[in-house]
């Protein structure tokens, strides 16, 4: 797995990937989550109660290295997804 990017870093990538494509409100909105997952996935303690967080937020890094803002938005996604919804049943 990739090196773990420091949250203010990946932050400015993903503000300046989404600023790029005309979306202020976007880029706020995503590189708030970029840092946020960005800090949770250095957490080891975190890292154990969700064990598929390192992988997922490397595949957000990743994803962020080719530049493509509606990956990256998946990937985020995604990650937000799985820690939002984790240990809980889905009702209708």
């Amino acid at each position: 797995m990739k090196e773990t990017m420091l949250p203010e870093k990946l932050r400015q990538d993903v503000a300046v990937l989404f600023a790029s494509e005309g979306d202020g409100g976007a880029a706020a909105f995503f590189s708030s989550l970029a840092g946020l997952f960005a800090s949770l996935a250095g957490r080891t303690d975190i890292a154990a109660a969700f064990p598929e967080l390192p992988a997922l937020y490397a595949a957000a890094v990743e994803s962020l290295e080719r530049k493509d803002p509606e990956e990256v938005e998946d990937r985020l996604t995604v990650l937000y997804a799985y820690l939002h919804g984790a240990g809980s049943a889905y009702t209708p």
